[in-house]
């Protein structure tokens, strides 16, 4: 998964997406898999009802 960062740190996840997305539209951006404690911290930040069709749940 590719991952948008909040800034350069890349402590912590902002979005994810399937494929890279254009820097100038999302420049803090980089893979991550469903191992990842942020992506664990991001998906507990989703509000009830999100649609996570096709999105591996946290491991």
């Amino acid at each position: 998964m590719i991952a948008q960062f909040a800034d350069d740190t890349n402590a912590v996840v902002i979005g994810i997406f399937s494929s890279p997305q254009p820097l100038d539209a999302v420049e803090f951006q980089g893979l991550i898999d469903a191992t990842d404690p942020r992506y664990k911290a991001w998906w507990n930040r989703l509000l009830t009802g999100t649609i996570t069709l096709g999105l591996p749940t946290p491991e």
